[in-house]
């Protein structure tokens, strides 16, 4: 004692007032954990680029009305946002038969694309053209459609 002043003695903290503190700091810890899991296991296939555009990347301007045996080129594209490479299969058909399907491979934050031309067979037909972006073990991760009308 100094001055005489009682002295103090710091509480002795037991493990039941640290208990609430000790739980909360678990459940935090656990819920992130299962946050960052989830996030971490579906970001390749929820953000998954898959787009149907012109050869300058462009949506607008495109021609719905194709004269018969027309050559018009259209970029299919996959961007791949996983910080590994990725395996897809890239199926393009008709309501009738499957015109090409293909396994594709594309990098760590790359693009994968190909150039198609869109079938003008039947003349005076509309075409409908469905594109369908897969995992390696069937499931369907995007899909794009594009109809357009053949000219006479």
């Amino acid at each position: 004692r100094q001055n005489g002043s009682p002295s103090v003695l710091p509480k002795k903290v037991s493990w039941r007032d640290r208990k609430p503190i000790v739980v909360l700091a678990l459940l935090t810890a656990g819920l992130a954990g299962f946050v960052w899991y989830v996030v971490g296991t579906n970001l390749h296939t929820q953000y998954t680029a898959f787009s149907l555009t012109n050869p300058h990347n462009q949506l607008s301007g495109y021609p719905y009305l194709l004269q018969p045996h027309e050559k018009d080129p259209m970029r299919l594209d996959i961007f791949n946002p996983a910080s590994s490479k990725q395996q897809y299969i890239v199926v393009a058909r008709t309501p009738s038969r499957v015109l090409w399907k293909r396994s594709v491979t594309v990098a760590p934050g790359q693009h994968w694309w190909h150039i198609i031309n869109l079938p003008t067979i039947g003349v005076g037909s509309l075409v409908h053209l469905h594109f369908m972006l897969m995992t390696t073990k069937g499931e369907t991760i995007r899909q794009l459609w594009i109809t357009y009308h053949v000219a006479q």
